[in-house]
C-alpha cells in the first residue's frame, strides 16, 4: 500500500528495512508541515501505523511512484543485525549462520521476521519499470533532491536506525549462504538491473 500524497502527486512504495521510517517521517513533514513527534496523531499511533507497510502489486494509474530499494542480502543482514540483535524479538539470539540456515522457521514462528524479511516484490510488484523512479539506498541524495524539486518544498531525511556492524556474508555457512540466495533470488531477478547476488 503506497503512501500517497495527493497534494503533490507523488506515490511513495515503502519496503521494511530500506530506510521507510526515515521516508516515513519525512513525508508526513511534508505532508503536513510539523514534525511527526510534535503532531497530535503521535499520541495515538505510532508513524508505521499511521502510513502502514502493505504488500501491493505495485504502482497504477498516472500519479508519479518512487521506491527505494537495497541490495536483497543486505537487507536481510540488516534485519538480522536490527531484529534479531538490536531487539531480541526471538528471545534467543541465534548466531547469524544457525539464524540463516533455518530462516524458513523462524519466519513461521515469528509474525515480526516475517515482516522484516518478506521478499521485496511483494511491496512493490514485479516490475520496477513502472516506477516513476527507483532509487538505490545510497542514493538518498538524489531522492531528496528530487523531490524537493518536485514539490516545491524544502525536502530532508533524517536516517534513523542504523545498524552497523554484525555479520558479513563471508562469516555465513555455506548452508546459510545457500538457503538466503534461495530467499533472495526473485528479488535479485526483480532488481538485476541495479544488483548482482554474491557468490555461494
Amino acid at each position: 500500500m503506497p503512501i500517497r500524497l495527493a497534494a503533490y502527486g507523488i506515490a511513495y512504495f515503502p519496503i521494511r528495512k530500506v530506510a521507510c521510517t526515515s521516508l516515513k517521517l519525512a513525508l508526513f513533514r511534508l505532508q503536513y508541515g510539523v514534525d511527526f513527534a510534535d503532531h497530535w496523531v503521535s499520541r495515538l499511533m505510532t508513524i508505521h501505523q499511521r502510513y502502514p507497510t502493505r504488500r501491493t502489486s505495485g504502482p497504477k494509474g498516472r500519479i508519479w511512484s518512487f521506491t527505494v530499494i537495497r541490495e536483497p542480502v543486505g537487507r536481510m543482514l540488516s534485519a538480522y543485525r536490527s531484529k534479531v540483535v538490536r531487539e531480541s524479538v526471538l528471545g534467543e539470539v541465534p548466531g547469524p549462520s544457525e539464524f540463516f540456515a533455518a530462516l524458513a522457521h523462524y519466519r513461521a514462528e515469528n509474525r515480526v521476521i516475517r515482516q522484516h524479511t518478506d521478499p521485496a516484490r511483494l511491496y512493490v510488484g514485479c516490475d520496477l519499470r513502472r516506477f516513476g523512479a527507483v532509487y538505490r539506498l545510497r542514493e538518498m541524495d538524489r531522492l531528496t533532491a528530487d523531490l524537493a524539486e518536485r514539490t516545491g518544498r524544502r525536502f530532508e531525511i533524517e536516517r534513523l536506525n542504523p545498524t552497523h556492524g554484525g555479520p558479513r556474508w563471508a562469516d555465513l555457512s555455506a548452508a546459510a549462504r545457500k538457503t538466503l540466495l534461495a530467499h533472495t533470488a526473485d528479488d535479485y531477478a526483480l532488481m538485476s538491473s541495479y544488483f548482482t547476488p554474491p557468490r555461494a
